[in-house]
């Protein structure tokens, strides 16, 4: 599973990512090279998981070594969902700027635009303010609020939610990464043993709240965009 996860996450890169860099790579080729650092990865991963999970064996709980592993491999899963985050909901963000920023220098608008550097700058920098002022509250809900998540389900839900995104992201199509790892922790929930480990009051009010929250903000931006065109001609 770590190679998995590391394969996938390099494959992008390699593939897509360092194009900017004027690095460009079949799809072949990057396959190759993502296979071989995922390989790498993986042994080394593994090879120090195998030293850890020794050292654990002595103290007869094999239960708890098994979360202590998925743990280390939730590390990867989070990168794969930062990673994946970011080549979905930052383009959301930046993307109307971008265009905006296009017009403003050549005074029309094109098919294609590309993103400067500065845009990209100011919508990671806007995903980390974000985070450190109001993420707390969304990361306690989906990690406890919805359903238990342990390091296992956690990395199952994780993997899914990323790589769907990713996916999307490929095909070009916006897709929102908090919508897309409530329906895999649901997934993870929905696949355990236990009855009623779904809090379904706090899914029902999340689902209502999607609902409504497609026809508000367009009506939200129709008004700005009304004052503004009175406002300024």
């Amino acid at each position: 599973m770590v190679s998995l996860v590391v394969f996938v996450l390099f494959l992008s890169i390699v593939f897509k990512g360092l194009k900017n860099l004027k690095l460009d790579f079949s799809f072949g080729e990057a396959s190759i090279v993502a296979a071989i650092l995922a390989l790498l990865v993986g042994v080394a991963v593994y090879a120090g998981l195998s030293f850890k999970r020794k050292d654990k064996a002595k103290e007869g709980k094999p239960g708890l070594n098994v979360l202590r592993t998925f743990g280390y491999l939730q590390i990867l899963t989070a990168a794969y969902v930062a990673f994946a985050h970011g080549a979905n909901d930052v383009a959301n963000g930046i993307g109307p700027l971008a265009a905006m920023a296009n017009i403003y220098k050549n005074g029309s608008l094109a098919a294609s635009v590309g993103v400067p550097f500065w845009v990209l700058v100011l919508g990671g920098s806007g995903i980390f303010l974000g985070l450190a002022m109001y993420g707390r509250n969304v990361m306690k809900t989906l990690g406890k609020g919805i359903t238990e998540i342990t390091p296992m389900r956690g990395f199952a839900a994780e993997f899914a939610a990323a790589t769907t995104v990713l996916f999307a992201s490929q095909l070009g199509m916006p897709i929102s990464t908090t919508h897309t790892i409530v329906g895999s922790i649901i997934g993870v929930g929905l696949a355990r043993k236990e009855k009623a480990v779904l809090d379904k009051k706090l899914l029902r009010k999340t689902f209502a709240i999607w609902i409504l929250q497609i026809p508000f903000v367009a009506m939200c931006a129709g008004v700005i965009f009304y004052f503004l065109r009175a406002l300024l001609g």
